[in-house]
């Protein structure tokens, strides 16, 4: 093999050799992309996901977990609460007023917390992207009477008045969990 067909077969060596290097830092790089789309996409697809709880604040009614009414509390466990989705608690509300009443629910004080634990503002103090509503039906309560209430958190996506989705909201702050207060009162009849 004389000197300039060594020298060819050289250069196409390196160029084989670093071109090998190039077409394999370009799949990595091409595959990483497209499984970080592929994560994204089925993360937001699937639901995000925001670990919750409320505390509950009760003024003329006791709230119990249980109908035997031995277990009081004082905050609302919700779980896990997806993006457009909604999520149930059942309590037992216990009258211990010494007159009729009507129940009446609000909530307050939404709070929103970032991956660093730092609140982030709602667009207002009762968020648009969330309401919780419940199964009491007005029906006036006697002094003791104790009723079950289901309550519903529910997540709504495009909200009217509001310019961003909800999973923008989220994921623009980086919304990691969130919590809010709820009040029962009584009033008489």
């Amino acid at each position: 093999m004389n000197e300039r067909t060594r020298a060819w077969i050289d250069l196409l060596e390196r160029i084989f050799q670093k071109r090998w290097i190039l077409e394999l830092v370009v799949s990595l790089a091409v595959f990483a992309f497209v499984l970080a789309l592929f994560v994204s996409t089925f993360w937001i697809q699937s639901g995000l996901q925001l670990p919750s709880y409320g505390m509950i604040h009760t003024l003329g009614v006791k709230a119990y977990w249980d109908v035997g009414l031995t277990n009081e509390t004082t905050k609302l466990e919700w779980g896990t609460v997806y993006a457009e989705g909604s999520a149930n608690v059942i309590i037992y509300l216990q009258s211990t007023s010494n007159v009729r009443t009507k129940l009446v629910q609000r909530t307050d004080n939404w709070t929103f917390l970032d991956s660093n634990d730092t609140e982030v503002s709602p667009p207002a103090n009762s968020t648009p992207y969330m309401k919780l509503e419940w199964s009491y039906n007005n029906e006036p309560i006697l002094p003791g009477q104790v009723l079950r209430v289901t309550l519903i958190l529910e997540m709504i996506e495009n909200p009217s008045g509001v310019q961003t989705g909800f999973r923008t909201y989220l994921l623009s702050n980086m919304i990691t969990r969130f919590r809010f207060e709820t009040y029962i009162d009584s009033e008489p009849v």
